[in-house]
This record gives C-alpha cells, sequence and structure tokens, in this order.
C-alpha cells in the first residue's frame, strides 16, 4: 500500500479516539497499570461506537515506556521493567483492535524523556526540561540545552527504530509532539524530522507521520515537508475544510481533552478537572464530524478511559452518534 493509498485509508475511517495513557514516575504502579489493562474490553468499546482508528501514547516527557525497548535500557542504563513497561502493552493492543479493522497510532515525541524524575534518561540522552509553571497567564519552562541537539536525535531514533522494526505494519502512523520551532530551530528542524520519519518507515515503508508544531485553536497548519498530514492539535472545534489538503498535509484535527468539557483551559488543552458539564450534544459531535468529512478531513477525539476500563460517559454519550456517518 503506497503513502496516498494509506491517506485514503485514514481519511475513510472518518474519526478516530487518542488516549493519553500515562504513568507518572513510579515504574513499579507503572507496570502493574500496564499489565492490568483488558485491551480486549477497549476494542470492543472502540467498535461499538463506530470508530476508525485508535492513537496512543508510547511515552511523554518522563522515563516511563508503554513497552520493552532494549536501546532504551543500553543507552540510559536502566533495567527492564524500571522505565519500560514489562508487558509489549502495543503488541497486544495492536492484537484487538484488529479483530475490529480499527488502525492504530502511535504518539512519540521529539523531546524525549526529557523530564526523568530520577534525572537519568535525560542526561543519557542530552535534553532535559523544567516542569511547565504559569506566569501571569503564560506557560513557561527551561531547556538544557537550549535546543535539543542533533546527537540527541540520533540516540532517541535507536530507541523509535527498535519499536518501527517490532511493530511494523502494525502502525499505520505516528504522531510526534516536542517538535515546536522552541526546541528545533529552522536552520536544522527539517534535518531531524527527516530523520524521524526514515526511522519509522525502515518496519513500515508506507507508514505515515506527522509533527506537532504546536497547539492552535484557529487553524490547522502544515509544520514540516516531511509530515503527511497534519498535528491539528486544539481545544476547540476549527472550521471545517474547505479541501483535503493543508500545503500538501492532509487536514487533521486532534481535539485535546479539555475540548469536551466547562472548566478546562483550551488555550493549552488542559482540563483541570474543576467541573464537568459537557458542552456539545450527540447531534452537535455528529453533525461537525459529518462537515469535517464532507471537507476531506479526519478528527481524533482525546478520550479517557476511567480507571483504564471504560470511555468516559459523558464523552462516550457526546460520541454516541458517530456511529451513523455514512
Amino acid at each position: 500500500m503506497s503513502i496516498q493509498q494509506k491517506l485514503d485509508r485514514f481519511q475513510s475511517k472518518k474519526w478516530g479516539i487518542f488516549c493519553h495513557f500515562l504513568g507518572g514516575y513510579d515504574a513499579q504502579a507503572w507496570n502493574k497499570r500496564v499489565e492490568n489493562v483488558d485491551v480486549e474490553l477497549w476494542a470492543r468499546q472502540l467498535h461499538e461506537l463506530g470508530c476508525g482508528f485508535m492513537g496512543i501514547t508510547l511515552m511523554q516527557v518522563t522515563q516511563l515506556m508503554l513497552a520493552p525497548n532494549s536501546a532504551y535500557n543500553r543507552i540510559t542504563g536502566y533495567k527492564p521493567g524500571e522505565a519500560c513497561a514489562e508487558r509489549d502493552f502495543v503488541l497486544d493492543l495492536s492484537d484487538a483492535l484488529k479483530k475490529y479493522d480499527i488502525d492504530l497510532m502511535l504518539y512519540f515525541t521529539g523531546d524525549g524523556p526529557c523530564r526523568d524524575s530520577n534525572n537519568i534518561a535525560n542526561k543519557a540522552f542530552g535534553f532535559t526540561t523544567t516542569i511547565p509553571v504559569k506566569i501571569d497567564g503564560v506557560w513557561h519552562c527551561e531547556y538544557t540545552p537550549r535546543h535539543v541537539p542533533e546527537s540527541f536525535v540520533d540516540k532517541w531514533c535507536e530507541v523509535l527504530e527498535e519499536y518501527a522494526l517490532r511493530y511494523g505494519d502494525r502502525v499505520f502512523a505516528w504522531w510526534f509532539d516536542g517538535c515546536y520551532s522552541d526546541f528545533y530551530p529552522d536552520e536544522y528542524r527539517e534535518k531531524c524530522m527527516k530523520k524521524y520519519a526514515d526511522t519509522v518507515r525502515k518496519g513500515n515503508k508506507d507508514a505515515l507521520v506527522t509533527f506537532n508544531g504546536g497547539f492552535d485553536n484557529e487553524k490547522v497548519f502544515k509544520h514540516s515537508i516531511y509530515e503527511n498530514f497534519t498535528g491539528g492539535e486544539t481545544g476547540e472545534l476549527l472550521p471545517p475544510p474547505a479541501e483535503r489538503y493543508v500545503d500538501g498535509s492532509q487536514w487533521f484535527e486532534f481535539l485535546c481533552n479539555s475540548f469536551w468539557y466547562a472548566g478546562g483551559d483550551r488555550s493549552t488543552g488542559v482540563w483541570d478537572g474543576t467541573e464537568k458539564i459537557p458542552r456539545f450534544t450527540p447531534e452537535e459531535i455528529k453533525d461537525y464530524v459529518e462537515k469535517v468529512n464532507a471537507g476531506g478531513g479526519i478528527v481524533m477525539f482525546d478520550t479517557k478511559f476511567t480507571d483504564d476500563k471504560y470511555i468516559d460517559k459523558e464523552q462516550a454519550y457526546m460520541m454516541s452518534k458517530l456511529k451513523e456517518l455514512k
């Protein structure tokens, strides 16, 4: 299947669900949590909703990874199970989703384990960030060094390559976060994005990739010449597309968790949990996705699995009419 055929299949899926499945910093608790998830239960729920694809975090900023990786252990010095989960969650999840023809997207980052609580993996790979702090309404974060070095990318690609080769065509697309201009300056950003794209295609030569250039509540935009679809991270329903492609990238929107409820900060995609008032009816969600699809676009909803078992009931209700899409 060519990349264009993959994009056509992606578009035909219409909409999907994303799960920020993250574990904090405790490796023992992380392994227990990963082991206890019933991926068959997850897959059945997605199927019942009519979901076409699912995205999930393979990691995000801490030292914890969703699946084993010997390259990660070799570079960092961590032993199996100390940072990388012992269970290969991705293999199990892909098997469960395949039964319902639900495609799998993996989330990876361009800043790696930059906030390792043990100060090990961040130093081993060569990039560290502090926990963001909001000052006068603006988020601040310090980076060491100031930009992601190319040496980091080369080592981080060793980890990525192991996953890419293991999962092959089980993964149809990769969504790379943390590829902002703040981290990757213009003079070498595209060189690094190419390294990531080339690496995932060692396992699946037709894999789709995107690189998130940042949160935007007004539009989706193209961030790299090497992406196939837009990152599209937002906290609001964006105007439906007038055409399928944005500067050659498939129009794609990633609605973050704050989108669902009043009480969140949709300027950053964070829902603070202080209030849980659904913002939309099932009819409104269906009507919106229908309009996006009609313009050639695709929507992905950030979704919570309560107690790692059941899709948040309010979110499931708001998505309940999407299975009626033709």
